[in-house]
């Protein structure tokens, strides 16, 4: 049903874009308006294939589950960090960053959604309010650390454990009510 979606999204779209370039004077609207529509039916089975898939209870529990396990890894990581920032070597810091957080910043980001269906919209915000701010100060770590600014990338670096531990503790709070 999703590539079925899909498949008439884009050929509304393509279709749509075909019949307003084909006269130059006038758009026939007769075309147009069935291209518009296809897309609007495509739309409507997209959304509704994402959202049977994001719902699936066996599916939700395991993506739950994978954003607990995602959160301890970076939290983890970014305590290991943060114990060893007096010897960090400010330039290596950004590598560090990519090989070691950017997995579980992926896998975290691929599921997230699926705290919508077990927490509810507010519950979602919450969590990512601060996994947001902590992803945030990573970013600035890593370009204080391509710059090699030893302070702010020790500044980032608390920062983003605290707001790891702030979403971590948020997911927790949800999960036990």
């Amino acid at each position: 049903m999703k590539q079925a979606g899909y498949l008439l999204l884009l050929l509304g779209f393509l279709g749509g874009a075909f019949t307003t370039v084909h006269t130059v004077e006038t758009i026939p609207w007769g075309p147009y308006a069935g291209c518009a529509a296809a897309m609007v039916v495509g739309l409507v089975l997209v959304t509704r294939a994402r959202k049977e898939e994001s719902t699936a209870s066996g599916r939700v529990d395991a993506q739950v589950q994978t954003l607990q396990e995602s959160l301890t890894r970076l939290i983890a990581e970014l305590q290991s960090m943060n114990d060893s920032a007096e010897t960090l070597v400010v330039h290596d810091v950004r590598h560090q960053i990519d090989r070691t957080l950017l997995p579980d910043l992926d896998r975290f980001i691929e599921v997230r959604e699926s705290m919508i269906p077990r927490f509810g919209l507010q519950g979602y915000v919450t969590v990512m309010d601060a996994f947001a701010g902590s992803e945030r100060l990573l970013n600035r770590a890593w370009s204080a650390s391509a710059d090699g600014y030893v302070d702010e990338v020790k500044a980032c670096l608390r920062g983003a454990l605290g707001e790891m531990s702030r979403a971590q503790t948020a997911m927790q709070s949800l999960s036990a009510s």
